[in-house]
């Protein structure tokens, strides 16, 4: 068996997060914080989206965090551009043209990246996001949404694997918000996409499997989270399916379920 090791993970305690790092913690409420101030909705996703509700993370799953990833209103992409000026940051002419309706990026001179989803989120696979929703939160995603925009992603790495181990180590699985995992919001979801349904439970699976090989994590935390992922198995398995959703289980794995995304490098 091969260990997933801390040596591996990142740097492990809460005296070796770098600055830059809890900077970036500030930085995310100081942009929700100057949109609100302007009548504009922008919430956080991301790893620093977890550790906003997350405050002590478990040592073995602590990691640091590199770039900075918000969803805004679709209303609101028409001003994301002042904004971030009036912020310190420059667009990305070249991108935001090819990308306005769905994407927008802003950097900063000290080579901070900021990524911007507009309306849904979408990568692998679409997560909606009505912007009821989106002011469930002060200042991040709903915990369920946030739980989807990780386990979406086909090729689960490290970073994201801690994240979501993090997510459901410290918050419980239940039919509301307020510090839970909405269960009622993921089955909907999954029943209404079977490609989304899929690669949650592959994900669910995957990490069920590798829980244990984390180092540095205690038994009962794993006996935590593995009882959260079998909640989250029997809810999406037992959902209600819509008849799009059975159509595309006719057709199953042979054509391919999911969106292939190509990071972006600038």
């Amino acid at each position: 068996m091969v260990r997933i090791s801390k040596d591996i993970c990142v740097e492990q305690g809460h005296e070796h997060m770098n600055a830059m790092q809890i900077d970036l913690v500030q930085e995310a409420k100081r942009i929700v914080s100057s949109a609100s101030e302007q009548g504009m909705v922008i919430r956080v996703l991301g790893g620093v989206a977890v550790q906003l509700h997350c405050d002590a993370i478990l040592s073995p799953l602590q990691r640091e965090y590199g770039d900075l990833d918000l969803i805004a209103r679709r209303r609101d992409a028409s001003t994301l551009d002042d904004l971030f000026t009036s912020l310190g940051y420059t667009p990305n002419k070249v991108m935001n043209t090819l990308h306005e309706t769905r994407k927008q990026y802003f950097d900063t001179h000290f080579h901070r990246q900021v990524d911007i989803f507009v309306g849904d989120f979408e990568m692998c696979h679409r997560i909606p996001v009505t912007e009821a929703r989106l002011c469930v939160e002060p200042f991040t995603l709903p915990l369920a949404e946030l739980f989807l925009t990780k386990m979406q992603i086909v090729e689960l790495n490290l970073k994201d694997i801690l994240d979501v181990v993090a997510l459901l180590a410290e918050h419980d699985v239940a039919p509301q918000d307020e510090e839970t995992l909405n269960i009622d919001v993921i089955s909907r979801l999954c029943g209404d996409d079977w490609g989304l349904y899929t690669t949650l439970r592959l994900n669910l699976a995957k990490i069920r499997e590798i829980l244990p090989q984390i180092e540095g994590l205690s038994q009962p935390v794993v006996d935590v989270v593995s009882k959260r992922i079998e909640r989250i198995q029997w809810a999406i398995d037992g959902a209600p399916k819509t008849w799009r959703w059975k159509l595309r289980a006719r057709i199953g794995t042979r054509v391919r379920w999911y969106q292939e995304v190509e990071e972006v490098r600038r």
